[in-house]
C-alpha cells in the first residue's frame, strides 16, 4: 500500500504519519511524506525567497517534519521518502496523487492554518472533496 502523508508540525499531523506507519507496518507498502511550504492564510504567495527571516522559518520546519519523519518511520525500518512542495497544502497533495502511484492519503484534522475553530480544515476538507483516491483524516 503506497500512502501520501501531509504533515506541517501541528500534532494532527503526527498523528497522521503515525497512522499511516502503523498501516504499512500491517499491510507493507511506501510512505511519501510531503510538507508543503506556503504563507496562505498570511497574504503572501508560496514562496518566500526574498524574505531571509521566513526562508530561515520555512527551513526550520521543515528540517523538523524532515526528523519527526525519520525518528518514527526508520525505528520502524519502513520504506518512506520526503518531500517539501511549493503552494497550499491542499493543491501540494492533490497534485502528487494525480503524479504518483498513491492508493491513500492521510491528512490531520487540522493542521497549523487559521481554521482551528472548523470541524475539519481547509485542507482535509479539499482533500475529501477531490481527491481521486481514498482520504484518512486522523483526530
Amino acid at each position: 500500500m503506497n500512502i501520501a502523508v501531509g504533515v506541517d508540525g501541528s500534532p494532527e499531523s503526527s498523528r497522521a504519519l503515525d497512522m499511516a506507519a502503523r498501516m504499512v507496518e500491517a499491510f507493507g507498502g511506501h510512505i511519501d511524506v510531503l510538507n508543503a511550504r506556503s504563507l496562505d492564510g498570511f497574504g503572501g504567495s508560496s514562496d518566500p525567497g526574498g524574505v531571509p527571516a521566513l526562508s530561515e522559518t520555512f527551513a526550520a520546519l521543515e528540517d523538523q517534519a524532515h526528523a519527526e519523519a525519520a525518528e518514527l518511520l526508520d525505528r520502524r525500518g519502513l520504506s518512506w521518502s520526503f518531500g517539501v512542495r511549493l503552494g497550499r497544502p491542499a493543491e501540494v497533495l492533490l497534485n502528487f496523487l494525480h503524479e504518483a502511484s498513491v492508493e491513500l492519503v492521510v491528512v490531520g484534522r487540522r493542521g497549523t492554518g487559521l481554521t482551528a475553530r472548523a470541524p475539519l480544515g481547509s485542507t482535509a476538507t479539499e482533500l475529501v472533496n477531490l481527491s481521486p483516491v481514498p482520504v484518512l483524516v486522523v483526530p
